[in-house]
């Protein structure tokens, strides 16, 4: 028997066992006489005559999804973007918050003005964040920066270059540093007043001291 006659069966029987229809000739190549040679799509190639030849390569997963699961159909399988980011580290949550709520405890007169919420972004910001002050943008004067998240926490039981004195001290609150720089008469013990030698406006120091206030209160509890 020849060889295209062999090959003839041998697509025969295929398509015996397939149920491809057609005549098995029709595989053959009439040019040739050698055989079609199958497609080379991932999931089963099809042969030029129509009859289905497994594929050699398997298909490779889709690069979209978080756990390498392949891509069927239009959807992902466990890894989809909706999981994107987990197990990553939880934002840091300050201890005692920036815009901590002011109550008439903390006013030396009992009465907190209406504008005194959020002192870090009001009156910190507008007086002593810039650039040559205690911002984030380079050194901080004094390595002091006002300008970072956390600014409540970051000055508790911190120790100032003055006297040993901690920037705010919730156990004798006489002692902070901060406190002193802004309200120090004649002057501060340390330096010159803040800001920049200057005085707050009176209602921006009300709201400050009233902040402050308010910070060492939590820093105790």
């Amino acid at each position: 028997m020849s060889a295209r006659a062999k090959l003839h069966c041998i697509i025969g029987l295929v398509c015996w066992q397939l149920g491809c229809g057609g005549e098995p000739s029709a595989a053959l190549s009439n040019s040739g006489g050698n055989a079609a040679a199958p497609a080379s799509a991932a999931s089963g190639g099809v042969a030029s005559g129509g009859v289905s030849v497994p594929s050699a390569g398997v298909a490779a997963p889709s690069s979209g999804s978080g756990s390498g699961a392949a891509t069927i159909g239009g959807s992902t399988g466990a890894g989809s973007a909706a999981n994107a980011g987990a197990g990553s580290p939880a934002a840091h949550v300050c201890s005692i918050p920036d815009d901590i709520a002011l109550s008439a405890a903390d006013a030396a007169d009992g009465v907190i003005p209406p504008d005194c919420q959020n002192v870090p972004r009001k009156v910190i910001a507008n007086n002593c964040i810039g650039s040559f002050c205690h911002d984030s943008a380079g050194l901080a004067a004094g390595n002091l920066d006002l300008m970072a998240p956390c600014v409540a926490e970051r000055l508790v039981r911190v120790k100032s270059s003055c006297m040993d004195m901690y920037l705010l001290d919730p156990d004798h609150p006489e002692r902070s540093f901060f406190t002193d720089k802004l309200n120090g008469e004649p002057g501060p013990k340390c330096g010159k007043s803040m800001p920049d030698g200057a005085r707050l406006p009176p209602d921006e120091l009300r709201c400050i001291n009233a902040w402050i206030s308010a910070v060492l209160r939590a820093a105790k509890r």
